[in-house]
């Protein structure tokens, strides 16, 4: 896999290849469940993604978006590998960075006659002796502010009362938010979706990830706490998982980014990898577009991702086994 890094604003593509996908497709990965994860130490994790859109009919000025290459350095997690694989190939391909510093590429395709696809491979490792992501004072008082997907009603603003009422500490306080929503929540599909509102979501009591993530979002600010919604990767998870970070201050008074993962009531361990951070969803959805055409595509998606190697604290490493000839 070559070595690729895909800064802004240079842009390197290539042609999506049946080859890369059975290369990614063979690479073997470690039985995670059975980890103690209490003594991970560092972790290096692989993924291939294929998006790829159907269509019924001819397809005209396709302006694409894709929000899937993790970032260089997140807190712990260092980006080893990025590869992206587009067919047929753009016409014009730019990248920048937004105002969190994700990785944002954009893509114009002048025809396509009945499907395109985007194939992204990267590697990443994460080292327990890294610290937490820092956040600057100016962002975080962006992360204060409601949106309209973490709008706080009446009952959020109680419930947010009531928990900050009860914490000594910003930290505790943010425990205890995550630790309410994983109570009240139910995972389940079909009932929401990524325009359910947090207030929306809680009144259900059920919904899928980010659901979760956007009522712990509208309790954290309603509590005064800075927040962001992140957009990642979880061994086990078939699609992309969300989470949050809650900005605390540390014991040097740097503003600190601890992740919370209230759908599974834990937080985030070396398993876990980040993509992009935003508000809420809205801000960083992996793929997005629009285009001239009669109808409107069907997205196929395929993922195949886990653990490559795990090094413990006792300095034992674990290495995934080649499958057999």
């Amino acid at each position: 896999m070559p070595n690729l890094t895909l800064e802004p604003p240079n842009v390197r593509v290539e042609p999506a290849s049946s080859l890369d996908r059975l290369i990614a497709l063979q690479v073997p990965f470690l039985a995670h469940r059975d980890l103690e994860w209490a003594q991970v130490k560092r972790t290096r994790f692989f993924a291939y993604q294929r998006f790829q859109y159907v269509y019924p009919s001819l397809v005209l000025d396709l302006a694409q978006r894709l929000m899937v290459k993790p970032p260089v350095q997140h807190g712990d997690q260092r980006l080893l590998d990025f590869k992206l694989g587009i067919e047929p190939i753009p016409l014009t391909r730019r990248a920048h960075s937004d105002r969190f510093g994700n990785a944002i590429i954009k893509l114009e395709i002048g025809r396509i006659n009945d499907w395109t696809a985007f194939e992204v491979m990267f590697s990443t490792v994460r080292d327990s002796s890294f610290n937490h992501a820092v956040v600057q004072l100016e962002e975080a008082n962006l992360l204060t502010q409601f949106t309209r997907l973490t709008k706080a009603d009446k009952r959020l603003k109680e419930i947010s009362e009531q928990l900050k009422s009860a914490s000594s500490t910003p930290l505790e306080l943010a425990q205890r938010i995550s630790d309410f929503v994983s109570g009240a929540m139910q995972y389940r599909s079909n009932l929401t979706s990524v325009s359910t509102t947090a207030s929306e979501a809680l009144e259900i009591g059920a919904g899928l990830c980010q659901d979760y993530a956007h009522i712990a979002l509208a309790l954290s600010r309603a509590a005064g706490l800075p927040a962001r919604y992140v957009s990642g990767h979880m061994l086990g998870e078939g699609g992309s998982h969300a989470w949050l970070e809650i900005i605390v201050p540390d014991e040097d008074g740097a503003l600190r980014a601890i992740g919370f993962d209230p759908t599974n009531a834990r937080q985030p361990n070396l398993g876990y990898v980040t993509v992009a951070v935003g508000r809420d969803y809205s801000d960083v959805p992996p793929t997005s577009g629009r285009f001239t055409g009669e109808r409107a595509g069907r997205l196929e998606f395929e993922k195949h991702s886990g653990l490559i190697e795990v090094e413990m604290t006792d300095g034992t490493v674990l290495r995934a086994m080649e499958p057999h000839a």
